[in-house]
């Protein structure tokens, strides 16, 4: 994958760029990760296409570690000028590392910075507690527990109508 920088200056975005920025926003260059974790994708789609995109914030020249507000600020103004739609649609997923998310509140808080509709989960059968606003541990196991291959269909909303044993 080329060492380029996505979304490198957004100066082709900046009649858009928000007035009232309290922080700079982000650029964003991509990091290749293990040939069992990322896939260069192959024709129909544009060369250097891989999935998932894996992205981390450029290195600035000032050294300063980006800021949780600057992440969210960035992902806020790239969702609704669309950027991030367009490289979903190309690469299918996003993957973001090196940014501040040190808890579940920061992570919520990142997460909702893009804009969707938050994914609700009907007929689960185990209480699992909200660590901040729609985010939930996986399970209740201990670190450390094996847990194996299972399907997740109860979580789905629909019923059982139509199944075969």
């Amino acid at each position: 994958m080329a060492a380029t920088t996505i979304f490198p200056s957004l100066s082709h975005l900046a009649d858009s760029l928000p007035s009232d920025l309290s922080t700079p926003l982000l650029s964003f260059t991509p990091f290749s990760l293990p040939a069992s974790n990322q896939r260069v994708l192959t024709s129909p789609h544009e060369p250097e296409t891989v999935i998932p995109l894996a992205l981390k914030p450029a290195a600035s020249t000032d050294a300063a570690p980006p800021t949780l507000e600057q992440s969210i600020d960035s992902i806020k103004f790239l969702a609704q000028a669309g950027e991030l739609d367009r490289k979903l649609a190309r690469h299918g997923a996003l993957l973001f590392r090196d940014l501040p998310i040190n808890n579940a509140k920061d992570f919520s808080d990142f997460a909702h910075a893009f804009g969707y509709k938050p994914h609700e989960i009907i007929g689960i059968v185990v209480d699992r507690p909200l660590l901040a606003p729609n985010v939930a541990p996986a399970n209740e196991a201990a670190p450390g527990t094996i847990i194996g291959s299972h399907n997740e269909s109860p979580q789905v909303p629909h019923g059982e109508e139509g199944m075969t044993r």
